[in-house]
């Protein structure tokens, strides 16, 4: 993939995914959400608005500054650390205020965890030409 948009994209949905099974599994008061349990337009909207608003919000505080960064030719090094030190310091207070201080460690390392294994290739050569 060489469009870093569209793995980017990818990156934030699969790591919303991961993050929710791995909830899913940790949280025993939680259950699996049927399509055939969506009746009513609020049913819709809720689902919605706990499924698709956080991976629109996480685009915005990681996927911009991702593409920003992995795009930008013109970076130095220190630049590229604080960037993603940053982001994900943000995306922890985020997480924690919205799901707890628990589940916004978990997030943040499956999201750091992925990060590597996505961007691995695409880091190392921004590396070795600068």
């Amino acid at each position: 993939m060489k469009n870093i948009v569209v793995k980017t994209i990818l990156y934030i949905v699969i790591c919303y995914v991961i993050f929710m099974l791995t909830m899913l599994v940790i949280n025993k008061d939680s259950k699996v959400v049927k399509f055939s349990d969506l009746k009513k337009i609020e049913d819709y909207f809720y689902f919605f608005w706990l499924f698709i608003i956080p991976v629109l919000i996480d685009f915005l505080l990681i996927g911009l500054p991702i593409i920003f960064i992995l795009k930008n030719k013109n970076y130095e090094k220190k630049y590229f650390y604080l960037v993603f030190t940053v982001v994900f310091i943000i995306e922890y207070f985020f997480s924690s205020w919205i799901y707890g201080n628990q589940s916004a460690i978990i997030k943040v390392i499956i999201y750091l965890i992925l990060f590597v294994l996505f961007f691995y290739k695409t880091i190392r050569l921004k590396f070795i030409e600068t």
